[in-house]
């Protein structure tokens, strides 16, 4: 936790024209299903103009490898209703079979932008992402061969691109549970609650690698105009919403139904999204220094009620124990016995010289 991702372009020209507006989208998946796998970082970017951007990179703070990367727009650019559930707008596509698909807006059938389908596999002369680690971070790069593919075609609209990275295990660099961290606080004062915390930063400096923030600022990279940022909390209906830094703007129900085959892939796994609650945080960051990336930074609280069967059961058995102790006890009548070899001992002991 504690540590922010970056988002930045490397520039055509060098950086000597007008830098594009981005519009962000995050989706952070977790603690809604036993397999710890399936936790992931859901990245929409809607780029106004792509004309001066040779490459795109994604700067997470995570060690990652091009496996744990996959595209998500030929999924939506396929499914009307997703498309109208993640924009919340009565968009449709058209049904042509290509990697470019326009967006159309109502029944006028105006198109506000292009969805474009990103080719991620081991061959080279298809392959449209890089995905370079250094140290605990990773760079998820969309390459020249992407805008270069599509750059005639927009008509001066903007172009959508969403990725899904998959964290795993690894989702504890934007979260952390906290508990208590003894059996008998567990077992015996009954504390089955922990506190979940999500830490979720963009390009925020003072949390960003040297070696990025040198690339950035020697124009090796641009940054972007961020108009736009827009963050989904995903947790499963165990997790209670207590606070965060900035207000949420609203608390939605996930439909099992439409969004199983977005998580998973295929709609045979309903179940496991039944009870899906996502918070969502909007802001429109403003421009304090043009010198100066613009941040973004949501640090929110959750509690969760938990009950582990393993200390459930050992709860159970130390009180069947107490509890025929104390039976015996009383039935034996012990404590009777115990003050008659006390007054034994006090006898046969010889007093003090």
């Amino acid at each position: 936790m504690g540590k922010s991702l970056a988002i930045c372009y490397k520039s055509i020209s060098g950086g000597t024209s007008v830098r594009p507006d981005l519009d962000l989208h995050f989706n952070l998946w977790g603690g809604y299903s036993k397999n710890d796998k399936e936790s992931f970082l859901d990245i929409g970017l809607k780029i106004a103009d792509i004309i001066d951007i040779a490459s795109l990179d994604i700067m997470l703070p995570v060690q990652l490898d091009k496996s744990n990367v996959s595209d998500l727009g030929g999924i939506i650019s396929r499914d009307n209703q997703l498309l109208i559930s993640i924009f919340n707008e009565n968009y449709h596509t058209n049904t042509n079979n290509t990697l470019l698909r326009e967006v159309f807006l109502g029944p006028s059938n105006t198109t506000k932008f292009y969805i474009r389908e990103v080719t991620i596999n081991e061959d080279r002369q298809q392959n449209e992402i890089d995905v370079l680690t250094y140290r605990n971070q990773s760079t998820v790069r969309l390459k020249k061969r992407l805008f270069d593919s599509c750059r005639s075609s927009l008509n001066g609209l903007p172009i959508y691109i969403r990725l899904r990275v998959n964290l795993g295990k690894k989702l504890n660099v934007f979260c952390q549970d906290y508990g208590p961290n003894t059996w008998f606080r567990r077992v015996i004062l009954n504390q089955f609650q922990k506190t979940h915390f999500v830490d979720f930063r963009i390009n925020e400096t003072r949390n960003l690698d040297s070696a990025t923030l040198n690339q950035i600022f020697s124009r090796k990279k641009g940054f972007f105009n961020i108009t736009d940022i827009r963050l989904f909390i995903v947790r499963g209906i165990e997790y209670e919403y207590i606070s965060s830094n900035k207000e949420t703007k609203y608390l939605r129900q996930l439909e099992s139904e439409l969004w199983t085959k977005y998580v998973f892939g295929k709609s045979n796994r309903q179940s496991e999204l039944k009870g899906l609650l996502a918070h969502y945080w909007h802001s429109q960051p403003s421009i304090s220094n043009s010198n100066l990336l613009q941040d973004f930074y949501v640090f929110a609280k959750y509690k969760k009620s938990e009950i582990h069967i393993t200390y459930l059961l050992l709860f159970v058995v130390l009180s069947g124990l107490l509890v025929n102790l104390i039976y015996d006890v009383l039935k034996g009548n012990y404590l009777t016995k115990l003050w008659l070899l006390i007054e034994q001992w006090l006898k046969c002991t010889p007093p003090p010289a």
